[in-house]
């Protein structure tokens, strides 16, 4: 049984305008109402990636900002900060 179908955004997911392809929407909300989890993975910000979503976002799951922020719709469930060493290399 598949119970999460996570995408990356850009070069996948997204058309080559930047857009989400025409029908997701009710193809996540069908995988929603069957209790299957669609993610979208990114290095963009959890609040753009919940807006770019906003008819669905409030019942899927971001992993956000490279890995370090995840969240189901707006509730962040961890956040995994880079030691400022090492981001400084």
């Amino acid at each position: 049984m598949i119970r999460l179908i996570a995408t990356d955004m850009d070069g996948t997911l997204l058309e080559p305008d930047g857009t989400l392809p025409d029908g997701l929407f009710p193809v996540v909300r069908q995988l929603i109402d069957l209790g299957v989890r669609f993610a979208a993975a990114s290095g963009r910000q959890h609040d753009n990636l919940y807006r770019l979503f906003r008819p669905v976002a409030r019942d899927m799951c971001f992993i956000c900002e490279n890995g370090a922020l995840n969240a189901v719709g707006r509730e962040v469930v961890s956040v995994h900060p880079f030691e400022r060493s090492v981001a400084m290399e």
